[in-house]
């Protein structure tokens, strides 16, 4: 009996420090918020080396803007017009690219957010939940539009449905002031919300006028609506619940006939649209199971072809991230 307990005393000291030694050389080199999908969260991503896989910055950048070049043309040479900025981040590695350019060549400048704006309501509020100055689980109320309800329930169905009324009712109760703090403080430099949005039926250029002196339209640019999107998946800004949230939320949108469309619904994609007149905007986290990524695409005076467009573009660089793949064969 003595020689069988010590034998399997010896098995279980074995099995332990071999199993210690699985656990040592397993470890993820990066870890990811844990409100990311479980199925990002098992990767090894030391497994196959990500820094010896993926390309150097200028190869990346270089790589997104021949491809965003060779359609810009191909859409030029179908006779349509007008400006489009394109944001792409790969967020393991951290490569990143910016370019904006038009059927003239390069450009520059700022895009109306349309729809884009309501993440911008969304994010204002959460930050005042995140320092315990907004209650989620209050009522708000409005008189302009009659509505009465739940303040969480009005943010998710803001965002999931594009309610416009919703959004004006958010600016009216917290004020463009308060709004924009928040996004100076998030790092959005080059965004700024300036009044609500149309249509509405509480809405009309005069009324928009007496409140608030202006017609000008909220702008932005895709590099900020991408930083935006990524505090959103790094937890850093709201804080791990908040984030998981809203990044929930923006995986329940009923718009998906941009860029998830694009990539034909391969993987989930937390996303915003915005669309108005000459405007076709998409700010999109690609949860890409290897290599999740963002990508964010707007236009401006841009009126035929941009949803094919912004498919065609989707597309092309989801098939790029598949290749960058630390998991790619």
């Amino acid at each position: 009996m003595r020689v069988i307990a010590l034998v399997l005393m010896i098995h279980i000291i074995f099995v332990g420090l071999f199993a210690s030694s699985i656990m040592a050389n397993s470890k993820p080199q990066a870890a990811l918020p844990y409100f990311v999908p479980i199925w990002l969260k098992q990767m090894n991503i030391q497994q196959k080396g990500l820094e010896q896989q993926a390309f150097e910055q200028t190869s990346f950048a270089q790589d997104v803007e021949e491809m965003f070049a060779r359609l810009i043309q191909a859409r030029t040479a179908q006779g349509h017009t007008g400006v489009i900025g394109v944001y792409v981040k790969e967020l393991y590695s951290g490569n990143t690219y910016y370019g904006v350019k038009s059927h003239l060549g390069e450009a520059e400048g700022l895009f109306e957010t349309a729809s884009t704006v309501k993440l911008l309501a969304a994010l204002a509020v959460y930050k005042g939940a995140s320092k315990g100055e907004i209650d989620l689980k209050s009522t708000i109320a409005d008189q302009l539009l009659g509505f009465r309800g739940e303040l969480d329930w009005a943010i998710r169905r803001m965002l999931t449905h594009s309610v416009n009324e919703y959004y004006n009712m958010f600016l009216r109760a917290f004020g463009v002031g308060e709004i924009n703090a928040v996004l100076q403080e998030a790092g959005l430099f080059n965004t700024v919300v300036k009044r609500e949005i149309m249509p509405s039926p509480e809405a009309t250029p005069a009324t928009l006028l007496q409140r608030y002196g202006t017609l000008e339209p909220n702008t932005t640019t895709p590099e900020n609506f991408g930083h935006l999107l990524e505090l959103i998946y790094r937890g850093e800004f709201l804080g791990p619940e908040l984030s998981r949230k809203l990044f929930t939320t923006l995986q329940n949108t009923i718009y998906n006939s941009r860029i998830p469309q694009g990539i034909n619904f391969e993987v989930p994609v937390a996303h915003k649209t915005g669309t108005a007149a000459g405007v076709t905007n998409d700010a999109a986290l690609v949860c890409l199971k290897d290599n999740p990524y963002i990508i964010v695409i707007m236009t401006r005076d841009a009126y035929s072809g941009t949803t094919d467009f912004q498919r065609q573009l989707a597309k092309t660089i989801h098939n790029y991230m598949k290749i960058r793949s630390p998991y790619a064969k």
